[in-house]
């Protein structure tokens, strides 16, 4: 897994929160991101779509649409701090107190 390879798409990526919304009754599915984040944009009124998927004959397609909307940047960048804390609490080195502290401030807000 190569963390700089996460984070640098996750920065590049259209800013989150993302949301799923199923539409067509329920035959197409999208990822969202929020229309208030848009809204001032030149020609640019709705939300922007982050990804539509195809209907699927077993429901996965609802279930990927879901998953994608919970790893909005925000989500990824957060989930790369916490790794990226944890491998230098784990170093064989040994650890300082600033890396447990930088563990628990990554883990700040997480549930």
């Amino acid at each position: 897994m190569n963390l700089d390879k996460i984070e640098s798409a996750a920065k590049a990526a259209t800013p989150g929160p993302w949301r799923y919304i199923s539409a067509s009754a329920g035959h197409e599915n999208y990822v969202y991101a929020p229309q208030e984040r848009y809204a001032s944009l030149p020609g640019n009124p709705s939300p922007v779509k982050v990804a539509w998927l195809p209907p699927s004959h077993d429901g996965s397609d609802k279930r990927d649409a879901a998953h994608i909307a919970n790893m909005d940047p925000q989500t990824v960048l957060k989930l790369v701090a916490i790794a990226r804390a944890a491998r230098r609490v784990m170093s064989p080195g040994g650890y300082s107190r600033n890396d447990w502290a930088a563990l628990r401030d990554a883990l700040e807000g997480v549930e």
